[in-house]
């Protein structure tokens, strides 16, 4: 119950980011934003005082000039705000619920 209502949330969340950031989004741009840094990559999404920003990459004209454009877009406060506390209190939640029910589901066999 409680990861079928953080997804719809995110779902949600992703429609309210899309409209209000500015100009939409290209592609999967919003869709892979990362939270975390990993091995091969950054991650996309920074707090620059105090508003979530979203940084993403365009490459369309890489190969021509050889660099990369990086798209940095700032969301408005009060998104912010909602986003952050998500990001903080209910996404971790979510990732032990989710952890914990994959456990449960493999000590059984």
């Amino acid at each position: 119950m409680y990861l079928k209502q953080e997804k719809e949330f995110l779902r949600k969340a992703m429609a309210t980011i899309h409209v209000e950031y500015g100009q939409p989004a290209r592609g999967p741009e919003l869709g892979s934003a990362k939270v975390s840094n990993s091995i091969y990559s950054a991650r996309n999404i920074y707090v620059i005082n105090g508003r979530l920003c979203i940084l993403s990459t365009f490459d369309k004209a890489r190969k021509r000039r050889g660099n990369i454009e990086y798209i940095v877009r700032f969301l408005p406060d009060e998104l912010s705000q909602i986003m952050v506390q998500y990001l903080v209190r209910v996404r971790p939640f979510a990732r032990a619920l989710d952890s914990s029910r994959i456990r449960v589901f493999v000590c059984r066999y």
